[in-house]
């Protein structure tokens, strides 16, 4: 599998610690092995939250924002990010109340 898109953001507990800009995702082989390799660029940082870990990763995919809970990097200083997420993500419906 393959997906691309623009938007989302990365967040410390519920604070916003950055925006995301492009970003891919694409499976690592075996294809059931619910490891994907996810590249993002950061739009924009909130200091000091974009130094901390671990981050929750939310990626807008049409009106459904995936997310993946803490995953254990950070964007400190970096325009773009490469990072290996593992799981099936969490959907939620775009504006729902538990975001």
């Amino acid at each position: 599998m393959k997906a691309t898109g623009v938007g989302g953001e990365l967040r410390f507990k519920y604070r916003i610690a950055a925006t995301l800009g492009r970003w891919s995702l694409e499976t690592i082989p075996p294809a059931n092995s619910q490891r994907y390799i996810l590249s993002m660029s950061i739009a924009s940082r909130i200091y000091p939250w974009s130094e901390r870990t671990p981050l929750d990763i939310y990626l807008t995919m049409g009106n459904r924002r995936w997310q993946w809970c803490t995953v254990q990097f950070t964007v400190q200083g970096q325009d773009a990010v490469e990072v290996e997420v593992r799981g099936a993500p969490v959907i939620h419906a775009q504006g729902a109340a538990n975001e």
